[in-house]
Order: C-alpha cells, then structure tokens, then sequence
C-alpha cells in the first residue's frame, strides 16, 4: 500500500516538502494536530494527489473522518480502482 500511496500522492516537486510538528499524545488518541516543543515530532507530507487520483480517509466503518483524524487511507485513480489500506 505505501508504493501505492506514493504513486498518487508527489511532494516536493512544484514546492518543497511540507514538514508537519504533530502532538505525540493527540496522536495516541487518534489525531494528528499541530504542536511544537518537546511533545512534538516531524511527519513529513506525502503532498497532494496527482492528477485524476483520490485519497480519503476512513474510520473502521468506512465512514470518512474529519481533516487531522487518523484512519484507513483508501485510493483511487484511472489505473488502480479503490483500493484501501486494510
């Protein structure tokens, strides 16, 4: 799934790659928000999809989750169909 994820997701290719300080104890509770200082690491973006390609995010019901929460990556494009990380 990860090859899958960076072949319809490209950063660093028109900008450079986004870095993202995210809260480790929000990340233990299923979300990713912004933090900084010692309770915080780098994640690195994947950046956006490329052209004719959709990401969305799913909870275990496959309902889509809000921007930041963490769930199932599920992808789609004109060469690979939906396909989900699970």
């Amino acid at each position: 799934m990860a090859e899958n994820v960076f072949a319809v997701t490209q950063g660093g290719v028109e900008e450079p790659v986004r870095m993202d300080s995210i809260s480790r104890s929000a990340l233990a509770h299923g979300r990713a928000e912004p933090a900084a200082g010692d309770g915080a690491f780098p994640m690195l973006s994947a950046g956006p999809p490329i052209p004719n390609a959709q990401v969305r995010v799913f909870d275990e019901k496959r309902r889509d989750v809000p921007a930041r929460v963490i769930g199932e990556i599920a992808l789609c494009s004109d060469c690979i169909g939906w396909a989900m990380s699970i």
